[in-house]
């Protein structure tokens, strides 16, 4: 073999399984599954909002204007639609003058319009897709995307198709060049002279996905599903105009009927692999652990994995660069700050970035702490300020060891009385460990702060105290001293009794 694997090539059988998944679902108006879509999907610990910022930041940099999504398996369109007013009311894009085209593909039929022009966003909408003849029915539609898509986006949707690896060339082909990403959890498929128990054993389906990705030769990274519902989830760039060349060739396929896998076309296609054809086993990858989830990839891809989970240097850069912008134009003042809210809430409220969140805090305050503090107090979320947002999610992350110390220092340096004051900050054991922490780091102003708002939990002259406030125990705890030993002879009671 030496042309690599051709989609266009499927031999009959397969087809027949294409079109039979297809004609099962075509008459439908939503899907028979329990996910039908969702507004965000955060595959791969990364959030869905905070990766289309991050590729437009990119692309305006390079005097990009135009831009494009695509969403394979869509559900009831939802993706698509929020994505759409996410950018139309994000403030960073209304003064760009960029254009935006969303697609959203999926098998079941659409009963309502296919083509939606809202802000500077066009959406369309397609229903009685089929998904696996993705190229010829992007033409039949009158789209040419090849090398256009700067990402695409797929949940739950490949595990269901009949040829999802061929399926899978085809999104490839569509991406952006150097540039282009596309998100989707692992499907099942067979290669050489694997047998359904050989496919269907604890890592085979994981090191299959791994060993074709290997293959396109470009750069991909994976998080390990630790709920072991999905085959893993996927992260993959593409590195130039080419078609990958795999070498590998349709074979056969083992029908799933009488298994539960949950496969909509219940079909697992097998390949014949080439004399080319690469295999690596688990001991060649990399294991990350990132906010608590677990990431794999191969050494010569780490500044990618980074790039996509770790690095959010031009989020970081577009905030201080709009703060400063305002500095000495009051006029400005308020659109940077929508601004910085819109670049910064994604961070603190998915709980894989927060700590990303505190680093851009911490720039911004680095670059000019005053007018700094004054945007961040202006800010809020639902009543509360983006800056008490920021320091409980620096005192949760500092407590659990990925947080800097000397970051939660400076919060509480800095933070207004009125937040400090407040009483929804973590429990007194995690409160205690910090101090314990910040004690030994002689960070005096966060021992301070932990002293105070101890004291201020416990005081015991509300006239709204609960039946724990006004214990006797509570009611001798009057500084952090206290309240230290108090923590250490309830511990020992427990024991006794």
């Amino acid at each position: 073999m030496t042309k690599g694997l051709n989609w266009s090539q499927r031999n009959s059988a397969i087809n027949t399984r294409i079109e039979s998944a297809y004609n099962r679902i075509s008459g439908d108006t939503k899907s028979i599954w329990g996910m039908n879509g969702a507004q965000s999907y955060g595959l791969n610990g990364v959030s869905d909002d905070i990766m289309i910022e991050k590729i437009i930041l990119e692309g305006l940099k390079n005097d990009q204007k135009e831009f494009a999504f695509m969403e394979i398996g869509a559900g009831n369109f939802q993706w698509g639609r929020s994505i759409t007013e996410f950018i139309n009311k994000n403030p960073l894009f209304q003064k760009e003058e960029i254009n935006v085209t969303i697609y959203s593909l999926r098998g079941e039929k659409n009963e309502n319009d296919e083509v939606v022009s809202d802000g500077i966003c066009k959406r369309y909408e397609y229903g009685n897709f089929k998904i696996e003849n993705l190229n010829d029915q992007l033409t039949e539609k009158g789209h040419s995307l090849i090398n256009k898509i700067d990402l695409i986006v797929s949940s739950w949707c490949f595990r269901h198709l009949a040829d999802p690896t061929g399926t899978l060339m085809q999104a490839y082909a569509q991406l952006r060049p150097n540039t282009g990403v596309i998100f989707v959890d692992g499907f099942f498929l067979a290669l050489g002279d694997q047998s359904l128990e050989d496919i269907l054993s604890l890592n085979t389906p994981t090191l299959n996905m791994q060993q074709l990705l290997d293959n396109f030769d470009t750069p991909f990274a994976g998080k390990t599903d630790r709920d072991g519902r999905r085959i893993d989830c996927f992260f993959i760039q593409k590195k130039s105009s080419d078609i990958p060349n795999l070498d590998i060739e349709y074979k056969d396929f083992f029908p799933t009927e009488t298994f539960c896998l949950q496969l909509g076309s219940d079909t697992i296609t097998s390949f014949k692999k080439g004399e080319k054809w690469k295999e690596k086993g688990f001991d060649n990858y990399e294991l990350e652990i990132v906010g608590r989830k677990p990431f794999f990839y191969l050494p010569q891809y780490h500044e990618f994995f980074s790039s996509i989970v770790k690095d959010f240097s031009i989020i970081k850069e577009k905030i201080v660069d709009t703060a400063l912008s305002s500095l000495n134009d009051e006029s400005s003042f308020e659109y940077s700050a929508k601004v910085i809210y819109e670049l910064l809430m994604p961070l603190i409220e998915f709980d894989n970035k927060s700590n990303d969140a505190l680093e851009c805090i911490d720039a911004l305050l680095t670059a000019n702490e005053g007018h700094a503090l004054r945007i961040l107090n202006h800010l809020s979320n639902e009543g509360d300020s983006i800056l008490k947002m920021a320091l409980k999610r620096a005192f949760s992350l500092y407590s659990s060891g990925q947080s800097d110390c000397a970051l939660v220092n400076k919060l509480v340096t800095i933070a207004p009385t009125e937040i400090l004051n407040s009483k929804d900050y973590p429990g007194r054991s995690e409160q205690l460990n910090i101090r314990e922490k910040a004690t030994e780091y002689n960070l005096s102003d966060l021992v301070g702060f932990i002293d105070g708002v101890l004291e201020q939990r416990y005081k015991t002259n509300s006239d709204t105290e609960t039946q724990e406030d006004i214990s006797p125990e509570n009611k001798a705890i009057k500084s952090s001293t206290a309240i230290l030993l108090a923590e250490k002879d309830r511990k020992q009671s427990n024991i006794m009794s």
